[in-house]
């Protein structure tokens, strides 16, 4: 091989290492934005009438990384019901179907704060849940499944529904396995009041909850027993 073809093997194999080189970081600074905003969000019309949770996940996937939506998201917001995925990239956050397709595209307002809007359905929202006031809490924002926890051992699973109940209650499902304390109450409905969680039993007891973090109550007094409600 003459000296010509040498010098052009070497700059070819420059061009390849600096675009490979390029690729890594940019696909480490997509990692990083993704882990730092990974979390549990609330996904809102302007005026908060329709609400729901929407978990943003760091584990990859084709597109970006995972989303999984609560189950209220496909009620009150149908055009997202596909929506597997989510990715970003300059301060845009894109929730996108399995195939990558856009279903709704926001951008960063405030820390913490994206705003997007879908043709003829006006302005959605996307705020961090740990900067949503806990006494703001709406039922459609519980309804799913729940883990009853007592000295970290998991002792019962219930469904909060938007079935009603009576006037102001919603239906409770108690799924098969409970033991200890919960599973005696007798669980048979659920509300909220004034930001609390309130579990009724079949003999119109009540045991209240207050949000100790995100996705996380606890039963107060908390001097009575040491159970805690967690989202899964």
């Amino acid at each position: 091989m003459d000296r010509k073809s040498n010098r052009s093997g070497f700059v070819l194999l420059t061009v390849l290492t600096v675009i490979a080189a390029n690729d890594a970081r940019t696909q480490t600074a997509v990692t990083d934005q993704i882990k730092a905003v990974a979390g549990t969000w609330e996904l809102s019309t302007a005026d908060r009438e329709k609400n729901c949770i929407a978990h943003l996940k760091s584990d990859s996937v084709p597109g970006g990384a995972k989303l999984e939506l609560d189950v209220a998201c496909t009620t009150v917001f149908p055009a997202l019901k596909e929506a597997a995925q989510w990715s970003i990239a300059d301060e845009v956050l894109r929730l996108l179907d399995s195939k990558g397709k856009p279903l709704l595209t926001l951008t960063e307002v405030e820390s913490g704060i994206y705003e997007g809007e879908r043709p003829g359905e006006g302005l959605y929202f996307l705020q961090n849940i740990a900067a949503v006031g806990q006494a703001e809490r709406k039922p459609n924002q519980l309804i799913g499944d729940w883990t009853f926890v007592r000295e970290g051992k998991a002792i019962c699973v219930v469904t909060l529904a938007m079935t009603k109940a009576s006037d102001d209650k919603f239906a409770l499902k108690v799924k098969p396995g409970c033991d200890g304390i919960a599973a005696g109450f007798g669980l048979a409905a659920w509300r909220m009041d004034r930001g609390e969680l309130v579990l009724i039993s079949a003999r119109a007891e009540e045991w209240r909850f207050e949000e100790t973090e995100p996705l996380s109550w606890q039963r107060i007094p908390n001097n009575v027993d040491a159970v805690q409600l967690v989202r899964k």
